[in-house]
């Protein structure tokens, strides 16, 4: 198998794989992140509010999603599931386990790792398995990416690098990709039907000309993703229709 040399990056709320890979079929996106260089801000949150946002402790979650797709001209539209499976190994380490089942093709399974520290959470890597001729791919992220900082402030940024080491039946990749990560604040969104105050995160890969915006909420975890191409032939938006927490 031939892997084209492209990135991604992941994150139970923030993972670009699902839209690029619909985009160009039979790759895997991964950005590793590393703590950056904060601007202007002001603090938002404090304690650990990860737990809060992404539920990563709630084993046996689960998220349902209508998703759009809108690419070069055509529409099509599906769902997502999301299923939080609880503590799993990754590549000899203890982490957290996020199940994503997809209607749309090419994606089928796509099973991402993450870990939860005082600093935040990180992305530890993926596994997806496409619908086209079943193939399989891994994804490793070096260093480990940082996608939810606790204590951020509004307008605080880093800067996303490292490397992601992709696999197949025959082949390694090893890419880096630059990106940027903004914590914009506190923003009112929609979902299920009401309005919603959620924490806005947003992510810019400017060698992919793509941008990436996540809403997450207090005890509901992501309600809205967004994914949009500069040029304006990718737009990706999945909206939560219901969800289940454990009791």
């Amino acid at each position: 198998m031939r892997h084209r040399r492209l990135c991604l990056a992941g994150i139970q709320i923030l993972t670009p794989l699902m839209a690029l890979a619909l985009m160009v079929p039979e790759t895997v996106f991964v950005s590793p992140l590393e703590a950056g260089q904060p601007g202007e801000t002001h603090s938002v949150a404090g304690g650990l509010p990860s737990e809060d946002y992404m539920l990563l402790s709630k084993k046996g979650a689960t998220w349902t999603y209508i998703v759009g797709v809108h690419q070069r001209g055509a529409e099509s539209r599906g769902t997502m599931e999301i299923r939080n499976a609880g503590p799993a190994y990754f590549e000899g380490q203890r982490v957290v386990r996020i199940i994503k089942r997809f209607s749309l093709v090419p994606l089928r399974n796509v099973d991402e790792y993450y870990l939860s520290t005082k600093e935040g959470v990180f992305f530890a890597g993926m596994e997806v398995e496409t619908r086209r001729r079943g193939l399989f791919m891994k994804g490793v992220a070096q260093p480990h990416a940082l996608v939810f900082k606790n204590n951020a402030g509004t307008n605080e940024k880093w800067e996303n690098k490292g490397e992601l080491i992709t696999s197949g039946p025959s082949e390694s990749v090893q890419t880096e990709l630059p990106s940027e990560v903004s914590f914009e604040g506190r923003d009112n969104v929609r979902a299920m039907g009401g309005e919603h105050e959620a924490l806005k995160i947003r992510m810019l890969y400017p060698r992919m000309a793509m941008v990436e915006t996540n809403w997450l909420v207090k005890g509901i975890g992501m309600v809205k993703w967004v994914i949009k191409s500069a040029s304006g032939d990718f737009h990706l938006e999945a909206e939560l229709q219901r969800y289940s927490l454990p009791e």
